[in-house]
C-alpha cells in the first residue's frame, strides 16, 4: 500500500510504503519512487522480490506515442 505522510509544509511530504507491518518512507516524487523502485534503482524491502520480477514493463518509442494520440484524436 502506498500512502503520503502529510504536512503543513508539501515540500515535506513523503511517501510511505506498507505491508501492513512493515512501514518504510521514501523522500521524493510518487514518480520517482515508481520509476526507481521498476527500474530497480529504488530498493523499498516492503516490496517483495517477486512482485518485481512479475512487473512486466514495455518501452515504446516516440513513434509510438504520437500512433497511439493520433489515434484517439480519430
Amino acid at each position: 500500500m502506498c500512502l503520503w505522510l502529510t504536512d503543513p509544509d508539501l515540500e515535506k511530504w513523503t511517501i510511505v510504503i506498507t505491508n501492513g507491518g512493515d512501514w518504510w518512507h521514501f523522500q521524493g516524487s510518487f514518480s520517482d519512487f515508481l520509476v526507481g523502485v521498476l527500474t530497480r534503482d529504488v530498493i523499498c524491502p516492503v516490496i517483495s522480490d517477486e512482485f518485481l520480477k512479475s512487473a512486466n514493463m514495455e518501452q515504446f518509442t516516440r513513434e509510438d506515442l504520437e500512433r497511439a494520440a493520433e489515434e484517439d484524436d480519430e
